[in-house]
């Protein structure tokens, strides 16, 4: 079983490069060919910047859609039925797809259309404006909660009050005041505490319902860990600094690379799969550096964990329970790894976890 988690996971690792060298064959082919004659027909038929973004960005949409279907078919429903022994329906997976892309398709409308509104109007400072937007947007998920997560997901209280007691113990002894204990379905992250101080929500996906009580201990102290470490500020901060060096060097770069493309104006929307090429450049750069820093913190957040649930037992159930899902790899391609994952690898996490275990016994020993 163990064999067939790494084969599926360095698949996904191949899907992951796949996507990448897709994605970045249809922006070039797109600024090359196709999206200035896209651009001019549509304008043919209305003069109105805001229809002809529209109606570009949907058929700029839709065709990247059609040109990755087949990746995100082979992973997204053949290798995840496969690496979760499911039999979800054809049907089922797509309409669940399309839902999810009309959602993304409807909030990257927005900000394309920000975009270029700020490129049309701010040609020297759209950088700026554009920067502070997507940090705040960014950052909306974590620290306002409250008007942003019920949008995201359906989501019930926990009822309960054993596990919710549990909860609020384990928070308390961590310093952490927990306003309210939500249960999210479907929700990509097991557990996460969002919020500031005084409106903290402790959110758990349905399907940690099913681990054991100490394991769901676990993962709320790591979040709380972030928490205590500020982990939550220096990742935001971070991230806003390379959000700004990533638009920055964008738009130092952006006017040259158009007039090679032969565009003759930054704020045409015939430039998107310029801009975006750009962004999908500079982004995995600045973030691989990014990464490096929830790396570094992982550790301490783990240690953290472990002190406050007094649990090593379950933090290497939770972590034997990851690694057969195939949420981590072992054996990972070296870039992606760094990348891709914020944590310690699965042997630094069970040292770890075993070097406090021996504390704790060394302890128990002495007050014997």
């Amino acid at each position: 079983m163990t064999g067939a988690n790494s084969f599926y996971s360095k698949l996904k690792n191949w899907f992951f490069i796949l996507n990448l060298v897709f994605t970045f064959l249809f922006f070039f082919l797109m600024s090359y060919s196709f999206s200035r004659p896209l651009r001019e027909s549509i304008t043919n038929f209305t003069g109105n910047a805001i229809i002809v973004i529209t109606v570009y960005f949907f058929l700029f949409y839709l065709f990247y859609f059609l040109f990755v279907f087949i990746l995100r078919y082979l992973e997204g429903f053949i290798l995840y039925n496969r690496m979760h022994d499911k039999k979800q329906k054809f049907q089922g997976w797509f309409k669940e797809l399309v839902q999810k892309e009309i959602l993304t398709f409807s909030l990257l409308l927005i900000g394309v259309q920000v975009l270029y509104f700020f490129l049309e109007t701010s040609a020297d400072s759209w950088w700026i404006h554009m920067a502070v937007l997507s940090i705040l947007v960014l950052n909306a998920w974590e620290f306002l909660p409250n008007w942003v997560v019920p949008y995201y997901s359906r989501h019930k209280d926990l009822n309960d009050k054993e596990l919710k007691e549990r909860f609020l113990k384990l928070a308390e002894r961590g310093g952490i005041r927990i306003l309210k204990i939500s249960i999210y379905n479907d929700s990509k992250a097991k557990v996460v505490v969002l919020g500031l101080k005084h409106s903290r929500v402790l959110i758990l996906s349905d399907a940690v319902l099913e681990y054991a009580p100490e394991e769901m201990e676990v993962l709320v102290a790591l979040e709380i860990a972030k928490l205590r470490g500020g982990y939550v500020w220096k990742k935001a901060l971070i991230e806003a600094l390379g959000m700004f060096v990533t638009f920055l060097l964008v738009h130092f770069t952006l006017e040259s690379v158009c007039i090679k493309f032969g565009f003759e104006f930054i704020f045409d929307i015939a430039t998107l799969p310029v801009v975006l090429g750009l962004f999908f450049l500079f982004f995995l750069a600045i973030w691989f550096v990014v990464n490096y820093f929830k790396l570094y913190s992982s550790k301490g957040n783990d240690e953290y964990a472990l002190r406050l649930s007094k649990t090593p037992e379950a933090f290497v159930s939770l972590i034997i329970r990851e690694t057969q899902q195939g949420e981590q790899v072992n054996q990972a391609i070296y870039f992606f790894e760094k990348i891709l994952f914020a944590k310690s690898s699965v042997s630094q996490r069970m040292m770890l976890a075993q070097d406090y275990a021996q504390d704790m016994l060394f302890e128990n020993m002495h007050k014997a």
